[in-house]
């Protein structure tokens, strides 16, 4: 049916990271399901939790919550719903309500989330364990990062006994960890577990994949926090060699890296290649953030230090 194969075509241009295009399509083959169909019928459903999700990553939240909403009025209206699917719209819900910083109503649909997934698939499902770990990114971001400390290290113990290859999502808690005690200023800590996270990735993706030049640019953020500079402005190239393979020269997080790197050459001296990285990422920030987004800003802000 022709709205089934506009939703895969959607599925492509979300995955590539093309949420207008992933959106048009989707509009569309709502359009077409709700008249061959009805609103109520479950293809409907399937395509306003796509669409929903499209719209969550263009920050259209209030209308993406309004799609969560009706589906999951939808699954409540069956005599027998998976509660796996019910489970899976109360954490897209949760990261909405994040999105809109409000963190109390987020925890309360991440905790639903969980309750469902412990009670339905057990504590060493990747799925629970991937809830735990979204609720500890919340606690993050509120600040309170002994609690996420907690529930990162209780994510980690779980995948550690879970049946299965769970080497990626263990490799995730991993590179999260590296990042709260980042924050915490725990750098040593950090590092050991980044480096762990990044080993994993390799072992799981192979040397060229986007998450190991992830792992790359935190080590290389944590090297830098501990004034070895050297060491990581060689993490950030390996970082940047990858996501040119992988995104181009014109990507987001290629100038991230290159942003990262004009850093780390600063503080070593070298101006000159400092600033052809930072203004490198100038015009990727431009042309794909707009001149008012925060990155562009800061590398602005960087290249006007420069003597």
């Amino acid at each position: 049916m022709l709205h089934k194969v506009l939703q895969r075509q959607a599925a492509q241009q979300r995955d590539a990271e093309n949420y207008f295009q992933a959106q048009q399509l989707l509009e569309e083959a709502l359009r077409i399901a709700e008249q061959t169909l009805g609103r109520h019928h479950g293809d409907t459903a399937h395509i306003l939790y796509d669409l929903a999700i499209v719209l969550k990553h263009q920050r259209q939240l209030d209308q993406a919550l309004d799609y969560f909403k009706e589906v999951l009025q939808f699954l409540h209206n069956q005599s027998n719903p998976d509660h796996r699917v019910v489970a899976a719209v109360y954490g897209m819900m949760a990261d909405v309500f994040s999105k809109k910083a409000d963190y109390a109503a987020a925890q309360h649909y991440f905790e639903k989330a969980f309750d469902i997934q412990r009670r339905e698939l057990g504590d060493y499902h990747e799925d629970t364990i991937a809830t735990l770990l979204r609720l500890a990114r919340l606690r993050e971001g509120e600040g309170d990062y002994d609690d996420a400390i907690k529930k990162f290290s209780q994510a980690l113990w779980s995948v550690e006994r879970a049946e299965g290859d769970n080497r990626w999502l263990k490799a995730t808690i991993h590179e999260d960890l590296a990042a709260c005690l980042r924050k915490m200023k725990l750098f040593e800590q950090a590092f050991e577990h980044i480096t762990e996270a990044k080993d994993l990735y390799e072992e799981v993706f192979g040397s060229e994949h986007s998450s190991v030049a992830s792992a790359f640019n935190i080590g290389g953020s944590i090297s830098a926090d501990l004034k070895q500079y050297k060491d990581a402005e060689e993490q950030y190239r390996r970082a940047l060699a990858i996501y040119r393979k992988i995104f181009g020269n014109d990507h987001p997080s290629t100038a991230t890296v290159l942003a990262n790197l004009g850093g780390v050459l600063f503080e070593q001296g070298k101006f000159i290649d400092a600033r052809d990285c930072y203004e490198q990422a100038l015009a990727v920030f431009e042309q794909k953030l707009g001149p008012d987004h925060p990155s562009t800003q800061t590398v602005r802000q960087q290249i006007a230090q420069l003597p």
